[in-house]
């Protein structure tokens, strides 16, 4: 089995869905929980894309893209590297406000340009 090959085609089903799921969306509509108790739309690609970016970096013992890449102030937030989403209370989720859907697409697809980058070197 070509560990590296299922890996690829996995991590590249990420961006086509997250594009589906943000493509037309309004950016208010993003931003808005679904439903009570329900995570925005924003969020949930963010989040995908912040733990994606922390842990890639980790295993190549680089800086993270939302650190270095001037991602952080375009979503509104600080370049916290330790800030991936995970325990966030309703409060913090409603701080994840990208100045356009397409930053969010724009972020993933860098984070899964360095991922595939990784992945085609094992």
């Amino acid at each position: 089995m070509d560990v590296a090959a299922l890996l690829l085609e996995l991590y590249g089903r990420i961006p086509p869905l997250a594009r589906h799921a943000v493509d037309g969306v309004s950016p208010d509509r993003l931003i808005r929980p679904p439903a009570p108790g329900a995570n925005p739309i924003a969020w949930l690609v963010w989040h995908l894309a912040r733990v994606q970016d922390h842990h890639v970096a980790e295993l190549l013992d680089a800086d993270q893209l939302w650190v270095g890449g001037g991602w952080a102030r375009r979503f509104g937030l600080d370049a916290d590297p330790s800030n991936t989403g995970y325990g966030h209370p309703p409060a913090d989720i409603a701080t994840v406000r990208p100045e356009a859907p397409e930053v969010l697409l724009e972020y993933l697809d860098a984070v899964a340009g360095r991922t595939r980058a990784m992945l085609a070197d094992l």
